[in-house]
């Protein structure tokens, strides 16, 4: 499984998009999605990882994510005052690193924790309206993912919009890449400053002034958006991650704050649904 998995790797590898100006090996990434059960006193019960699209996941991977899984304490949920079991969806970064001799380095990169499925969908900000951003000028074939957060008032309009990070699919130069990376989050901004949610009615969230939710936009030009979204494209990206930024209003974030890129396209994580790690996400 583990050769079949690194043969993937190295076609990808000879993608012209992600290859043009990039390093001749560069590093490749994919999200692995699952859950976990954690006990009353905090430590992970069990694990459950979700097929990667196309393929199981390499069992070598799959050891590694329960190793460092193993190792996590949360501080558990309550329920009338006292400590109970609960669930959370999680988000792993893997990336895979070549090596000289044609192997890879395959390491978990960081880990975001969704919110507990026995929460009520009134209990959080949910999306009423997310119109598209516009494609970038004169980028055809460049392409990327935004990651936002965003500050939700009570009337479910955004007050902020913050870019903690921008990844592209293809390298160059710095001068070039930096450049990439704010044509790309320039739209995305745009169109998220106008978006609206349904803000929390029931739960403990409720009675906030604001809310903070964490989300991944592709964007891209024609060809690199069409790439993007082939769906015979492997579960592993050409990854090339851009500089992280602290969110200016978020103080002790309850998601691990240097991986806002652990989030798969479509997910939204909200702040204070996830249980708070007290350990380190991964060594």
């Amino acid at each position: 499984m583990l050769r079949a998995m690194l043969t993937l790797l190295h076609a990808a590898l000879l993608s012209p998009l992600a290859l043009a100006g990039s390093p001749a090996k560069p590093d490749l990434s994919a999200i692995l999605t699952g859950s976990i059960v954690i006990s009353e006193k905090g430590a992970v019960q069990s694990t459950a990882l979700d097929v990667m699209p196309g393929r199981p996941v390499d069992e070598s991977i799959n050891g590694m994510i329960r190793q460092i899984v193993s190792g996590w304490r949360f501080a558990p949920a309550t329920a009338d005052g006292k400590p109970v079991p609960s669930q959370t969806s999680i988000h792993v970064r893997l990336v895979a690193r070549p090596n000289d001799d044609g192997s890879f380095k395959v390491f978990a990169g960081g880990t975001t924790f969704g919110a507990d499925p026995s929460m009520n969908a009134t209990d959080y900000p949910q999306p009423l309206r997310l119109e598209a951003p516009s494609p970038p000028r004169g980028l055809d074939e460049v392409g990327g993912t935004v990651y936002l957060a965003l500050r939700i008032n009570r009337e479910g309009r955004v007050d902020d919009a913050f870019v903690e990070q921008v990844n592209l699919l293809r390298g160059d130069n710095e001068t070039y890449m930096s450049y990439w990376r704010d044509e790309l989050a320039r739209p995305v901004l745009g169109a998220a400053r106008n978006w609206t949610f349904i803000p929390p009615s029931t739960g403990a969230l409720a009675s906030q002034a604001t809310w903070t939710v964490h989300l991944g936009v592709n964007i891209g030009g024609r060809r690199a958006m069409k790439a993007m979204s082939d769906p015979s494209r492997s579960a592993w990206s050409p990854y090339f991650p851009g500089p992280i930024h602290a969110v200016p209003w978020l103080k002790g974030a309850l998601i691990n704050p240097a991986a806002p890129d652990a989030l798969v396209q479509g997910a939204m994580v909200v702040e204070g649904t996830a249980p708070k790690l007290l350990t380190a996400s991964h060594p």
